[in-house]
């Protein structure tokens, strides 16, 4: 405080945030000091001091909220990210920086739109315009390509997150690969293919033999 205040004698303002500790209560002071000229000449300063006690406990609340908020986004698997409702990326966590095989400081700032087509470009722009304070989420699936090339089918719930008087400020965006579960299901169908056809090829034939089997009936009596 000593020196703050020598080098706003001097002319050059500054700011400090204090915090009093006592037996029973605890406070948290902003304190501007700002040169000024007294009447007679001589230098001096000035404190603007306000309680910003409330606000303090709050923004620790949050900073608490968030490292937990961040040290659950670590440990999972999906893909997690936060953004601007221009797309543009607040927060990632490890496993999206592995899928898009960035780190976090090449990623943070900047928009992500996923890579693929543009049909689902369209689906996705929709589901986002349905987002809405009453209906928060809504889930996508789509193909997309990743960095290295690879298409990969993937499944994404995004979260509307919007202020007290209903307006967007970004999304909370959940997702997995679903490579594995599409593949069955497209074994599974083509199986289900390959068994309706069979099945259709066997019923002809039996068709035709009892066809056959009734002229030979007819022919011998």
């Amino acid at each position: 405080m000593t020196d703050i205040c020598k080098r706003a004698v001097l002319g050059t303002p500054d700011e400090i945030d204090l915090s009093l500790t006592g037996k029973k209560m605890q406070r948290v002071l902003h304190i501007r000091i700002v040169p000024i000229v007294f009447d007679d000449g001589r230098a001096g300063c000035s404190f603007l001091i306000e309680d910003i006690t409330e606000l303090a406990m709050i923004r620790q609340e949050i900073e608490i909220c968030e490292k937990e908020l961040r040290m659950v986004s670590e440990d999972l698997t999906e893909f997690v990210f936060r953004c601007t409702p221009d797309g543009i990326l607040k927060r990632v966590n490890h496993p999206f920086c592995i899928r898009m095989d960035r780190k976090p400081e090449e990623l943070l700032g900047f928009p992500y739109e996923p890579v693929i087509s543009h049909g689902d470009i369209e689906r996705l722009s929709k589901i986002k315009r349905e987002i809405t304070p009453s209906s928060p989420t809504q889930t996508i699936s789509f193909k997309a390509i990743q960095p290295d090339g690879m298409v990969a089918f993937e499944e994404w719930t995004y979260r509307g997150i919007f202020t007290e008087n209903g307006t967007l400020s970004g999304y909370l965006a959940v997702g997995h690969d679903i490579s594995k579960q599409k593949h069955l299901e497209e074994q599974l169908n083509t199986f289900h293919a390959s068994f309706e056809a069979l099945v259709k090829q066997r019923t002809k034939e039996m068709r035709q033999a009892n066809q056959d089997l009734m002229k030979e009936i007819a022919r011998r009596e």
